[in-house]
């Protein structure tokens, strides 16, 4: 059997089989199942992921990308996120859907919450992470209210946050916001990621794993302070 480009659907057991034959990597692929039906206690030890969606529920479980392995592209978790996420480089495009506590995004350079009822545990950190990186970007769906975000951890909030008009991702201003809703650097000559995802699967499909061109806070695509503070808190 070939080690990546398993296209389509798998299951957890099949997911498991593979693994047990020697694959090295889960490249573009959905595996269906809950975490606990992987061969392990709370802790799921995967190969390298690339461009990968795990669909079911993974609370309360451990995601263990930790040397030498590595999260690459996109992980999409659609079900309960899991407790942490280990990755041992800080790169890569996380969609979470339902957001459960301590999930460790700040290993992440795009983290886009696509559920709205645990927002409040973005960026949560656990108490042996308090060193870790922040995540570039934080794209929520929608304006919240701050009261929505006070579970966040001062240090590791992301540099700047971003929102969608329309179907466009863009990220806030540096300035002229509430200071809730903006990021840690002030400069606006960070370099940002791209926010769209299919550029971050093209990258890692292409480029060995690479994440895409980053571009400066200025040149990306963004709100001016007062169509921001226009928009309807939801």
């Amino acid at each position: 059997m070939p080690n990546n480009d398993y296209v389509g659907n798998i299951t957890v057991p099949m997911a498991n089989y593979l693994r047990s034959i020697g694959v090295t990597e889960f490249r573009n692929i959905n595996i269906v199942g809950d975490g606990i039906e992987w061969n392990n206690t709370l802790v799921v030890n995967l190969p390298f992921l690339t461009n990968v969606g795990l669909i079911g529920n993974y609370g309360d479980m451990t995601i263990n990308n930790s040397a030498p392995r590595r999260i690459r592209g996109v992980l999409d978790i659609t079900g309960t996120a899991p407790a942490n996420i280990s990755n041992d480089i800080h790169a890569g495009y996380l969609n979470l859907w339902n957001v459960v506590g301590n999930v460790g995004i700040n290993r992440f350079y795009i983290v886009y919450i696509k559920d709205v009822n645990n927002v409040q545990y973005v960026n949560k950190s656990n108490w042996w992470d308090t060193n870790s990186v922040p995540a570039n970007v934080v794209i929520y769906p929608e304006k919240y209210d701050p009261s929505a975000i006070t579970g966040e951890i001062s240090y590791l909030r992301p540099s700047y946050r971003a929102f969608f008009d329309g179907n466009t991702p863009k990220i806030t201003p540096v300035s002229g916001v509430d200071v809730a809703y903006r990021g840690t650097d002030t400069s606006g000559a960070t370099q940002v990621p791209p926010l769209d995802e299919s550029s971050w699967i093209n990258a890692a499909n292409n480029n060995d794993g690479a994440a895409p061109a980053f571009s400066s806070y200025a040149a990306a695509p963004k709100w001016d302070a007062a169509a921001f503070n226009a928009l309807p808190v939801e």
